[in-house]
């Protein structure tokens, strides 16, 4: 049933009453909602590829807000002290983080993760995206299986998830990721899952890429993400950095210790088609997955500036790089 929906809403987006971009218009905005280990940090990497938008990544972390609010001289103080998440100003953060700063930029947005107070606010955010005109990027992990094993990885500090084109690299290790921890992940994706949807099918502008086709057909969803944008035609200039590579990669055998022992026990429970779907799903699609990732890092093509993850001060870097003429306030 998931898949067949899927397919239904992934040809294109839905928007009400569209208006034109004009010259000199304010930028748009957008958000990118999804869950972890779904190929949103990458999605939103190819975007900053281009010097007309701006992608802040996940704005409610504590350096990253605190980065926008010191920009916009506000005081924040009271919230460097005392909350590690500011999951509860998602509302000022629509504000703040969607705030155009400077002429040049054709569209600013961040990402919200459904674990970030996107699905505790939902039916109020939905609200306010659509009174404020925001467009919607739905980026959904179909393949639970893969997913838990990469955020598992994650978690646990399993060594590296991710590369450069070109360089060496080492596999990394088999990660044992007990078969509960699958089952809560699965049960916890399956609502998230259902509330993306929800997002995706309530705001007014909205559109829906599932990350399974998105990485065999990169081309044809970043034009397709442009035009809703409204950004013109530069797909090529956005693609121009894909050159980043993903280690955790093969068969589900060779990522997960044991896998044999654990896939009985998954086999028993209401996620038993599913395990065997998203296996198969897996093998065909490992050889096209291998250049998709979350980056860690980019380095640019045509200079030689580098930039690394390095949570706040990348959104300075931002802003100070793609607007020359920002000043802090």
């Amino acid at each position: 049933a998931l898949a067949l929906v899927a397919q239904l809403v992934s040809a294109a987006w839905h928007e009400e009453a569209p208006r034109a971009q004009t010259e000199g218009s304010s930028s748009v905005k957008f958000i990118i909602a999804s869950t972890q280990r779904s190929g949103s940090t990458y999605l939103g990497e190819l975007l900053n590829n281009s010097p007309n938008v701006i992608f802040y990544r996940e704005l409610f972390m504590r350096d990253n807000f605190a980065i926008l609010e010191r920009a916009r001289r506000l005081n924040t103080t009271v919230f460097r002290n005392s909350k590690e998440y500011p999951y509860d100003l998602w509302s000022e953060g629509l504000d703040l983080g969607l705030e155009q700063p400077c002429s040049e930029m054709k569209a600013v947005g961040f990402k919200w993760m459904m674990n970030q107070g996107l699905e505790a606010n939902m039916d109020k955010a939905i609200q306010q995206l659509n009174e404020q005109s925001i467009r919607v990027v739905v980026l959904e992990r179909t393949n639970f299986l893969r997913q838990a094993i990469s955020e598992y990885a994650m978690e646990t500090n399993n060594g590296p998830v991710h590369a450069h084109a070109g360089e060496s690299t080492t596999k990394s290790n088999a990660v044992d990721v007990p078969a509960e921890y699958f089952m809560y992940y699965f049960r916890r994706h399956e609502q998230w899952s259902m509330g993306l949807r929800n997002l995706a099918e309530k705001t007014k502008f909205s559109m829906y890429i599932p990350y399974e086709e998105f990485v065999q057909d990169k081309q044809t969803y970043v034009t397709q993400l442009q035009e809703f944008l409204q950004l013109g035609d530069n797909a090529s200039e956005i693609l121009q950095g894909d050159h980043l590579q993903k280690l955790h990669e093969g068969s589900i055998d060779d990522l997960v210790t044991d896998w044999a022992q654990k896939r009985e026990v998954l086999l028993q429970t209401e996620f038993a088609d599913r395990v065997k779907l998203w296996e198969q799903d897996d093998t065909a699609a490992a050889s096209k997955q291998s250049q998709m990732s979350s980056a860690i890092s980019l380095i640019e093509r045509g200079n030689s500036l580098q930039r690394i993850h390095r949570g706040g001060n990348e959104h300075l870097w931002l802003l100070e790089r793609k607007c020359p003429e920002y000043k802090w306030k």
